[in-house]
C-alpha cells in the first residue's frame, strides 16, 4: 500500500517486524564498552548496553550461563577459567589440574575442555573447610563443561 510518498507501508512494517532493512538483516549491536571483552549478560542488560535479544545475536558467544564473550575474541581455556573464577564459583575456590597448568602457561588445553575447580566446603562435624570439586557451570560436583 502506497503512503503517498512513494513508500509502501506494508513493506516497511514487515521490515521493522523482521529486523531487516531493504531485505538485508541489520547488523548486531556491539557497544564499544563490550568489544573484545568477556562480561555478564545480566549486567550489560541492566546497564542498557544490550537487550536479551541482542545477546542471542552473532556478535556474542555464550561461554557459560549469563557469561558472554565478544564473538571476535579468540576465547581460550585461560579466558574460560578466569570467567569461571570471577563469576561462577564461590569465594575461596581454585582452578586445579590441567586448567591450573594452562593458567600458568604450562601445556596446551583446548578451549572447550572442562575446567577443573576445587571448591571449599564446610564439614558439619568440625566446622572446618575441606576442598571438594565443583562444576564451574553449575557449582555442583565435577568439572565445568563448555557452557
Amino acid at each position: 500500500m502506497d503512503d503517498g510518498a512513494g513508500l509502501s507501508t506494508g513493506d516497511s512494517e514487515s521490515a521493522v517486524l523482521s529486523g531487516t532493512v531493504d531485505g538485508m538483516p541489520k547488523a548486531p549491536r556491539r557497544p564499544p564498552q563490550l568489544r573484545g571483552r568477556i562480561f555478564r549478560g545480566s549486567t550489560a542488560v541492566s546497564r542498557g548496553l544490550l537487550t536479551r535479544n541482542d545477546l542471542r545475536s552473532s556478535a556474542w558467544r555464550s561461554l557459560f550461563r549469563d557469561v558472554y564473550a565478544d564473538a571476535v575474541l579468540p576465547v581460550t581455556h585461560r579466558h574460560r577459567c578466569r570467567a569461571a573464577l570471577r563469576w561462577l564459583v564461590p569465594a575461596g575456590s581454585a582452578i586445579a589440574g590441567r586448567s591450573a597448568a594452562a593458567l600458568y602457561g604450562v601445556g596446551q588445553v583446548s578451549m572447550d575442555e572442562p575446567i577443573d575447580v576445587l571448591v571449599p566446603t564446610v564439614t558439619a562435624d568440625a566446622g572446618t573447610a575441606d576442598a571438594g570439586t565443583a562444576d564451574a557451570g553449575t557449582a555442583g560436583a565435577g568439572t565445568a563443561g563448555a557452557g
